[in-house]
């Protein structure tokens, strides 16, 4: 009993429906909203219960649904399901003439979905991204030269009215912003944009020929949400951000700095300490052997554990290394 009650919650999809203040559907409206969702969802026939409740100010239904089939006995679990009820919702405002809803941004009802790491990165970053920008902007422009457009030069000259330019990258085809250099991949903004889409339509690739006017518009990062201090805050935000990678590039240059001088200094102090003994002629071969092994740190096991693969030294244990069995720190870095 106590495993089915751990699991019990899963087996079960728990739904808000809640309509803006004011809004009163009928019973009838309710009814089509319940078993549209339910079965746009993929729980049609599954047994369900629903409550509207009229004690906040915003009428809203409570529906409770089991994700176990109770003919099949087949569970759904409705993965990424809020572009789905995105879409839903779009369709029953439309039909049953409700107040329309920004539901969220990514949803099929509100334009093309973005995807998830170009949206993770603008939220993060707190600006349109350059991708972002193409589809919002570009996107409807380029999509009907795609499907009019005669030929590459039809192509380019769309582009060029925002900046942009589409060149062959790597083994397809990126759009580049002009003005900073930016690219991203063409079948990212569009699938028909692709090198397979193009050359298909219109064959191999053609550069841009003769002299284009000068953009319409033009790229340039922004606040991805319009506010009155938006545009100082981002403005406040890059500069911050700037003056912090400077610094962390200066601070990367010194380190870099200090180690290749740290690592001169040990190699001299190793090829002195070698000098010494092999200048010092009281030693037998055994002798001076054996106080290099001393110096340097090392054990004869150590360096047979590395002539037989059996261990991976860093460069200064190479140094140690090469101080032991009297060879140039260089022969031994030679692969």
């Amino acid at each position: 009993m106590r495993r089915v009650s751990r699991h019990a919650i899963r087996l079960r999809y728990h739904l808000v429906v809640s309509f803006p203040a004011g809004e009163r559907p009928t019973r009838a409206h309710l009814e089509d909203v319940e078993e549209t969702l339910c079965d746009g969802l993929g729980f049609a026939g599954h047994q369900r219960l629903s409550a509207v409740h009229t004690d906040t100010g915003h009428l809203h239904v409570h529906i409770a649904i089991d994700r176990v089939h109770p003919v099949t006995l087949r569970a759904v679990e409705p993965y990424y399901d809020h572009p789905k009820l995105a879409e839903l919702c779009g369709v029953l405002e439309a039909r049953h003439g409700l107040t329309p809803n920004n539901h969220m941004e990514t949803g099929r009802a509100a334009g093309p979905r973005t995807p998830d790491g170009v949206a993770a990165l603008e939220a993060r970053r707190g600006e349109r991204s350059l991708q972002g920008w193409i589809r919002k902007t570009a996107g409807a422009a380029l999509t009907a030269c795609r499907e009019q457009g005669r030929g590459w030069a039809d192509l380019h000259r769309a582009l060029a009215r925002y900046g942009l330019e589409i060149c062959p990258r790597g083994a397809g085809l990126a759009n580049a912003d002009t003005g900073s250099g930016l690219a991203v991949r063409a079948s990212a903004v569009d699938r028909g944009l692709s090198m397979a889409a193009l050359t298909g339509r219109w064959g191999a690739y053609a550069p841009p020929t003769g002299v284009h006017p000068e953009p319409e518009r033009r790229y340039r990062p922004q606040p991805l949400h319009a506010h009155p201090a938006a545009d100082d805050l981002h403005a406040r935000y890059r500069r911050e951000r700037d003056q912090a990678l400077a610094a962390r590039r200066s601070a990367l240059a010194d380190l870099r700095a200090r180690h290749a001088a740290y690592q001169r200094d040990l190699a001299g102090w190793y090829r002195d300490r070698h000098q010494e003994l092999r200048r010092d002629r009281r030693l037998t071969p055994r002798e001076r052997r054996r106080a290099r092994l001393e110096r340097s740190g090392t054990t004869q096991s150590h360096i047979c554990d590395v002539e037989g693969a059996q261990y991976s030294p860093i460069v200064d244990t190479m140094a140690r290394l090469a101080e032991a069995v009297g060879v140039p720190l260089h022969e031994m870095l030679k692969p």
